[in-house]
């Protein structure tokens, strides 16, 4: 096999680091390779590994300060409701969605709603939370806002509202008011 030139590409990224991403070959036959399949030429892109050194060193060190999230079974969950009534449910589906069942003493704050993270942010960053949606997308997407507010303690019911009905567990219906 006879190697080709590499060509570097930066590529700015939205958030706080640059990737950066190197091509093997030319014209339409370019593809990706990673920085780690040529360890041994990284000495020819010091910068580039400067970069990748320090985009590793902000991601662990954004990670110290973000939200302790478990994702926990609906077993695992009922069993941690028992045990401890400090346990807050955070149901994060439409108020419509929550008004035809949701878990007993669950408070909604809708996912969906632009004032969720304000919503959030009310709250006491030190409680434990379990938070779930219907299946478990929403509650999955709205992690980073979780993190970003910085709580300690968020357990992430797998499955959502459809895997604590369907493990036979209780819904309580809101009364018309």
């Amino acid at each position: 096999m006879v190697e080709r030139d590499l060509a570097k590409v930066d590529v700015e990224s939205s958030n706080l680091f640059t990737r950066s991403i190197l091509f093997q070959g030319a014209g339409r036959n370019f593809r990706p390779l990673l920085f780690a399949a040529f360890a041994d030429r990284m000495k020819c892109y010091p910068s580039e590994m400067a970069r990748l050194k320090l985009g590793l060193l902000g991601f662990l060190i954004c990670s110290l300060g973000c939200a302790d999230v478990t994702p926990v079974p609906v077993k695992q969950a009922v069993e941690r409701m028992k045990k401890s009534s400090e346990i807050i449910v955070v149901d994060i589906r439409t108020p419509g969605e929550f008004a035809k069942g949701h878990i007993e003493k669950a408070i909604n704050i809708d996912m969906n709603d632009k004032d969720f993270a304000k919503k959030l942010a009310k709250l006491d960053r030190e409680k434990t939370y379990l938070m779930h949606c219907r299946s478990g997308g929403r509650s999955t997407a709205s992690l980073p806002v979780w993190n970003r507010l910085g709580f300690k303690n968020v357990l992430h019911l797998s499955g959502g509202t459809l895997g604590w009905v369907k493990a036979g567990q209780p819904l309580v219906v809101s009364k018309k008011k």
